[in-house]
């Protein structure tokens, strides 16, 4: 659980050091993966997760080293470019979330996945207002006003959501310290 929590801080604060991520998007979606891997026999959600997180991995790569500003030259590429992104973060985010809530449920455990459960909600809702704003024909002007709002509660969600799988991840290691 402790890889998926540090892949989330990469993927949750981006640290720009003269224009370069130092904590880049493409090495937290691989640690999500791995930790994904390690868990899946405490729930499928997990081995679920597996994929989308590579798969945004290799988005991380475009964007990070690749051809991203081919790509978004064109307005409808970088349409699609933030949809796969976005779609694809919401995703993995459910599953881990709901990978914890099989955990509670199987083990009989407590690990407040019903937190992260209503905070990915928060999340997912802000995404499909940003996503359908990208949709709408706006100026460049008008599109960054009307994403400012969605974009910073989907920013303070995504914050949220870290601290809690966090405390999630503290009351899983707990458990299994106790039951050594």
């Amino acid at each position: 659980m402790s890889a998926v929590f540090v892949g989330l801080i990469f993927i949750s604060l981006n640290i720009p050091v003269h224009g370069v991520d130092i904590l880049p998007d493409l090495v937290g979606y691989l640690l999500i993966a791995g930790g994904s891997v390690r868990l899946s026999g405490k729930s499928s959600k997990f081995q679920a997760a597996v994929f989308p997180a590579v798969a945004l991995a290799v988005c991380g790569v475009i964007s990070q080293f690749g051809k991203l500003p081919e790509i978004i030259s064109d307005g409808r590429g970088f349409t699609i470019f933030i949809w796969v992104m976005g779609l694809g973060d919401i995703i993995v985010r459910y599953l881990l979330a709901a990978g914890a809530m099989d955990m509670e449920r199987k083990q009989n455990i407590q690990l407040e996945a019903g937190r992260l459960i209503r905070i990915w909600k928060y999340q997912a809702a802000m995404l499909a207002i940003m996503l359908l704003l990208i949709l709408l024909p706006l100026s460049s002007m008008e599109r960054q006003w009307q994403l400012r709002l969605p974009l910073i509660v989907s920013g303070i969600a995504s914050l949220v959501f870290l601290v809690c799988f966090y405390q999630t991840r503290k009351k899983y290691l707990n458990i299994c310290k106790n039951l050594i």
